[in-house]
């Protein structure tokens, strides 16, 4: 990796060498000499050997001086910058990444693999990037101190508030938000009557059981002295009168009981008109509990999340776009507890990426991932703030996703979960 070093002397002050930008010597200037030289020192690999002149006899000879920095003050700097240089060229980058298959996958034998880690090795190859990968949690990505240990992350996705923290490449893969939903349970009588008999429906059976008895018990007081078909003990009266109640209702009519008193002829005119209305509401709250039930047995899109209970991993773009929205969710730990919580029952569907989705409910038959995509947005490497190796990688980026190569490791991995 190319380093940038500064040499800056100046009379009667201390001598201060940086690299990339930063101090890491001040020595005494014995010289009432003031000058200044900027050396690049190249990648190892890329430095031609060359056998060293008498006064560079104890180093390399991989950095060439020009004759301008031939004093001898300057001279022993620039030994010093290459020697800082050739130290900075060993370090060994540390590349975070939290697992999430199929982009990041950490493999049994500690290994790791998939789409992002693929693409990071082969630019790391092409640039002669030393590295190790260092596994984070997703809490991590919020905590500014561990970023900060990080030279790079594989991968992240590109937001403004992850620009604002790091350095961002250019975006290698572009995708968005999708919906994984359960198969529909089939039609039939069992599921036909399940939505039939519901709690709503036992409460309307209360009510018009009330009302029944209630217009059983007005026609028994009414008749009960003159007409022998209510009279008795109160128990039959009352039963006959229930009994009379739902045939008038149900216009049945058997006629083996009726009114014979004004007030009960009057109270059997006025149920036969009431008992219409009420047939009315209890057949029309039976057709609206199926139509409603029929509705709500499947998501179609993002418009239909509210009707549902959703799920979601948490932290994660999905729970993002849920809470702008308002919208409530439970929270998964990873994609495959979400799918898992999916198929057990939990929720009625999963708001996640739809890749990671894709490739999550390949091994839980029966559950689909709709087609489409919202909240779109890419994926990218991220670096620290100002990193200077940002410019290498994202050329080496662009080259390597515009070959055969990297469509062969989207067909491998994608290619199975789609």
């Amino acid at each position: 990796m190319a380093r940038t070093a500064t040499a800056s002397v100046a009379v009667n002050e201390p001598v201060t060498v940086c690299v990339d930008g930063v101090d890491v010597l001040q020595a005494s200037n014995p010289m009432n000499k003031t000058e200044r030289t900027n050396l690049m020192c190249p990648p190892a690999d890329s430095c031609p050997v060359l056998p060293p002149p008498s006064p560079l006899k104890y180093f390399s000879g991989r950095c060439d001086f020009t004759r301008r920095a031939a004093s001898s003050l300057v001279l022993r700097l620039a030994l010093i910058l290459c020697l800082l240089c050739g130290s900075a060229r060993a370090d060994t980058l540390v590349v975070g990444t939290v697992p999430v298959a199929p982009f990041i996958i950490e493999n049994a034998d500690g290994s790791w693999s998939g789409i992002s880690i693929d693409l990071w090795k082969a630019v790391a190859n092409r640039l002669g990037y030393a590295y190790r990968i260092e596994k984070l949690a997703p809490k991590d990505l919020d905590d500014p101190a561990k970023l900060a240990a990080l030279d790079v992350f594989v991968s992240m996705n590109i937001t403004a508030k992850r620009e604002a923290q790091l350095d961002l490449t250019h975006a290698f893969y572009s995708t968005g938000l999708a919906i994984a939903v359960a198969p529909k349970q089939e039609a039939g009588l069992a599921a036909t009557l399940g939505q039939i008999f519901t709690s709503k429906f036992a409460k309307l059976i209360g009510v018009l059981g009330a009302v029944l008895l209630g217009v059983g018990v007005l026609m028994w007081l009414a008749e009960r002295r003159r007409n022998d078909q209510f009279a008795g003990a109160p128990a039959h009266g009352i039963g006959a009168g229930l009994w009379w109640s739902a045939v008038t209702m149900t216009t049945v009519g058997y006629g083996d009981k009726a009114p014979i008193t004004l007030l009960g002829r009057t109270l059997a005119l006025i149920w036969m008109f009431a008992a219409l209305l009420v047939v009315a509401s209890f057949t029309a709250s039976i057709s609206a509990a199926l139509t409603v039930n029929q509705l709500d047995a499947g998501v179609t899109g993002p418009a239909d999340l509210p009707k549902v209970h959703i799920g979601t991993v948490e932290p994660s773009q999905g729970a993002s776009y849920l809470r702008q929205r308002h919208l409530s969710y439970r929270g998964y730990p990873d994609a495959s507890a979400a799918v898992a919580g999916l198929a057990r029952g939990e929720v009625d569907a999963v708001v996640y990426e739809a890749p990671i989705l894709q490739y999550a409910i390949k091994t839980t038959p029966g559950l689909r991932v709709l087609e489409g995509t919202f909240d779109n947005h890419g994926y990218a490497l991220a670096l620290r703030q100002g990193s200077p190796l940002r410019e290498a990688i994202n050329l080496a980026l662009l080259d390597y996703i515009a070959s055969d190569d990297w469509q062969a490791v989207l067909a491998r991995y994608l290619a199975a979960a789609s």
